[in-house]
């Protein structure tokens, strides 16, 4: 096998809701010690994690990706509030902004490149998806506990945007932006779920 690459399945988010977040992590930065702070070049939805894998795996997964998605309509998007995943208490390993809007157009975008990447070998998920942007990785804080409120009042605004396209994105470790588009799937069907 030649090298592997990171691969995974997002929508981007819309210019708005990605100049609202950064400012809104630019304001807790100072006040919420993180390690690693996403770079706004990469903020995304992920739709479905394919993993570290044989380069020639995203050219199989192509085919079976894009009759999955062509005819799943467009649908609303809008950010949420932060919230944390990893040990409540203590240092969490993730900061987050929740996904709000079409949700459940999400979930079934989901299901739908879940099941074409089946098709090429790659694993079901088996956790509940959740549908989030990763703003910050590594707390390296005290006390998380004190940070709780802070990051409630420092919600982004909410932004809309439209998703109308899945892309595939290859991870380049160590640069920034980390992440690198390799290939566009638009979504078909008409109109649109908000």
């Amino acid at each position: 096998m030649t090298s592997a690459i990171r691969l995974f399945y997002a929508i981007s988010l819309g210019a708005e809701a990605r100049e609202a977040l950064s400012d809104a992590c630019a304001a807790l930065r100072s006040e919420v010690p993180f390690a690693s702070w996403t770079h706004p070049a990469d903020y995304h939805v992920t739709v479905k994690f394919i993993g570290d894998v044989d380069p020639s795996l995203a050219e199989r997964l192509a085919g079976p990706v894009r009759e999955a998605v062509a005819d799943a309509a467009p649908f609303g998007l809008a950010l949420g509030g932060f919230d944390t995943f990893g040990r409540r208490g203590g240092a969490p390993d993730i900061l987050w902004c929740g996904v709000t809007g079409a949700v459940d157009a999400l979930r079934a975008l989901h299901a739908r490149v879940d099941a074409a990447a089946a098709q090429c070998g790659v694993a079901r998920d088996t956790r509940p998806f959740r549908a989030h942007i990763t703003a910050a990785r590594r707390y390296r804080g005290d006390a998380f506990a004190a940070h709780a409120g802070r990051l409630a009042a420092a919600a982004p605004a909410p932004s809309p945007w439209r998703a109308d396209e899945l892309i595939l994105y290859r991870t380049r470790f160590g640069q920034k932006p980390a992440y690198e588009a390799l290939q566009r799937y638009p979504l078909g069907g008409s109109g649109g779920a908000e």
